[in-house]
């Protein structure tokens, strides 16, 4: 490893070119953090270039920070190149900053300004190969934003070429691509602290500078620019390992997430095994570009919270499908040490051979495949549907063991890995439904996932029966006894969020369509309310309670508790819209009868109509209870 310190100007004006991996992050800096303050580092140092007399004091040079390069053979007649592997981000913001001073002095025909930022933004034309004259070429990802930066020559024409996008209904546009951007906040400034006449005036300054002081301040920050900044270059030997070296340097400027770490370990791991760029790229681009792109990338860059910390989608993949190769709890693999928790697995390859990088990419693709359909909005696709279910019921440790069942044991039947997946569903629900902890969830479904390794071949009976196995009120699967205890006493509506009891009531609805009648069932994006069909807070004209005409104090209190307990279980709840649920409130039970029967299309709603029921009190509500807990019996089953 060779440091030394360069300037921009020694870094620039040697002919070669700086290429950014394929597989590093996009280009992320933005004004706020990153351009506003180098920003005024330079203009402090243009401001001492002009303020310099003879034999004043020498002025100091600014350090950015270092650049990690590693040397590339020239393949034939092409200029020496330059792997990137830290320092991408600054080393793009300077010539972004480079073009755009470049382009103002063309505008102003400043000459010599404009022959040395030629120079050092721009190779001369060699073999004629695409992309030869950029100094740095950016990710796949950012060419195409910094090409046009690069070959407009006027902000203008780069609007022009690039105007701002607003959508339909949008008050605002959209944001520019983050290189775009740089290059207007570079060519607003440069504008700004040239033209001003005073330096202390405000952006809204219309006073003009002399056309001398101009093309002096100009000169000034060209000198900052290319003499003042100064990098430390370090080159590395072929000996050297670069992931080493980018994780030590990886604590300074924006903050790269695990997935990013991940992401360069297995491209340089593939850099170093085959050597070829092009196989390289072929690797990125058939396994991983999609988590990265743009179009494709929003399910995976989402931040999503689990737990106390918010982490990209994708690194919550990462997070789970460790958990199923290390078979350990998911308190032992930590997210804030996820890419050491990746190297371990890397390094644990069966066998004597490393582990081989385009399988381990498969792989990871073939699991994240199976990752996202639990997330798809989907209601014919049962692995979905309960992808959905353990979201509402914030069930997130189970997920190593669904991907284990559907990615390693493809050899089980549909219906076999169907029915594991509602033993699944029936443990999680019923212990929802009694009100159980969830405290031990991370050890039970490892263990299982342990045990099922282990095993032959899987099969529904061999997960019943570890789920069976287990006991207590910290891991049981609750009988159906306790779960007709709990379901026809329990106040679920003061027990669990209302987004669950929807859960609950969605699935009782689901379960009235035959499966000749599925297309007919009300999608799980209908955004339904809860109705109590006897209301909260009843009146006690339309409500009456049941008393016996002699009921003392003590008899009418009891009356009145059975009440206040049982109009908040299940049997008396039932889905509705938000509209038609305001519109319910208090009525008499026969008016809501009659708005169940003619304003809703639910068979839950439907019920009282069909069973003729012209009355409803306590005794109702058990009986409703009772036929709805059949039903639940049949959706979440127990052996």
């Amino acid at each position: 490893m060779n440091p030394h310190k360069v300037t921009i100007q020694q870094l620039f004006t040697m002919q070669c070119r700086h290429l950014i991996p394929i597989f590093q992050r996009q280009y992320v800096w933005d004004a706020r953090d990153q351009w506003e303050p180098l920003w005024e580092d330079i203009t402090q140092k243009a401001r001492e270039v002009l303020n310099i007399t003879p034999g004043g004091r020498q002025l100091r040079k600014h350090f950015m920070g270092a650049v990690v390069l590693r040397a590339i053979a020239p393949n034939g007649l092409e200029y020496q190149a330059y792997e990137v592997i830290d320092g991408q981000q600054r080393l793009t913001t300077l010539q972004v900053l480079m073009i755009a001073l470049r382009d103002y002095s063309k505008q102003k025909n400043f000459g010599r300004s404009l022959t040395l930022l030629n120079g050092m933004t721009a190779n001369p034309p060699l073999s004629g190969s695409e992309y030869e004259q950029l100094k740095v070429l950016p990710t796949t990802r950012d060419r195409a934003d910094f090409v046009d930066v690069f070959e407009c020559q006027l902000p203008e024409e780069l609007l022009r070429r690039r105007p701002p996008i607003r959508r339909k209904y949008a008050r605002r546009d959209d944001p520019q691509p983050k290189l775009i951007a740089a290059y207007h906040f570079f060519s607003d400034a440069i504008r700004q602290f040239a033209e001003t006449a005073d330096d202390e005036l405000d952006d809204s300054a219309t006073i003009v500078a002399e056309p001398e002081t101009i093309a002096r301040r100009i000169e000034s920050l060209v000198y900052a620019i290319t003499q003042q900044l100064e990098l430390v270059r370090i080159d590395l030997d072929h000996d050297d390992d670069p992931q080493v070296i980018f994780e030590t340097l990886n604590a300074r400027g924006v903050k790269l997430w695990p997935g990013d770490l991940v992401r360069n370990y297995v491209f340089l791991e593939a850099t170093r095994r085959h050597g070829s760029q092009a196989k390289v790229k072929d690797l990125y681009d058939t396994y991983w570009r999609h988590y990265d792109e743009t179009a494709t990338a929003a399910f995976w860059k989402e931040y999503v919270r689990q737990g106390r910390l918010v982490n990209p989608r994708f690194e919550l993949f990462l997070f789970h499908f460790l958990t199923s190769k290390l078979r350990r709890p998911e308190d032992d693999i930590q997210l804030q040490h996820l890419y050491r928790s990746f190297c371990e697995w890397w390094d644990a390859s069966e066998g004597a051979q490393p582990r081989d990088v385009e399988q381990a990419l498969q792989e990871i693709q073939v699991y994240s495949a199976f990752y996202h359909r639990l997330f798809e909005q989907r209601d014919d696709d049962r692995l979905a549907t309960f992808g959905r279910r353990l979201r509402i019921m914030d069930v997130s440790t189970i997920y190593p063991l669904v991907l284990f069942l559907f990615v390693e044991r493809e050899q089980e039947t549909a219906a076999e890995i169907d029915g594991i997946l509602t033993d699944l569903e029936s443990y999680l629900v019923r212990r929802l439904i009694c009100g159980l902890t969830t405290k031990s969830y991370n050890r039970i479904f490892v263990k299982l996932l342990t045990d099922l390794r282990k095993a032959g071949p899987i099969s529904r009976s061999v997960v019943q029966q570890h789920l069976l196995n287990l006991t207590g009120p910290t891991a049981e699967w609750p009988s159906d006894d306790l779960l007709r205890e709990r379901w026809l006493t329990s106040p679920v509506y003061q027990n669990l969020r209302q987004s669950r009891i929807v859960m609950i009531l969605e699935a009782l609805e689901w379960q009235q369509y035959g499966p000749k009648q599925e297309h007919q069932r009300p999608p799980s994006t209908t955004p339904y309310t809860i109705e109590h069909i006897l209301p909260q807070s009843p009146s006690e004209d339309d409500w009456p309670l049941p008393l016996p005409a002699d009921a003392d104090e003590e008899t009418r209190l009891a009356i009145v508790m059975t009440r206040e307990t049982l109009k908040h279980t299940i049997g008396n709840l039932t889905l509705v819209t938000s509209p038609m649920n305001s519109g319910l409130g208090n009525r008499p039970f026969l008016q809501k009868r009659q708005a169940f029967d003619t304003q809703s299309t639910l068979m839950l709603s439907k019920y009282f109509i069909k069973h003729g029921i012209d009355t409803w009190g306590e005794g109702q509500i058990r009986e409703r209870g009772e036929r709805l807990l059949t039903e639940a019996i049949t959706i979440w089953p127990r052996p």
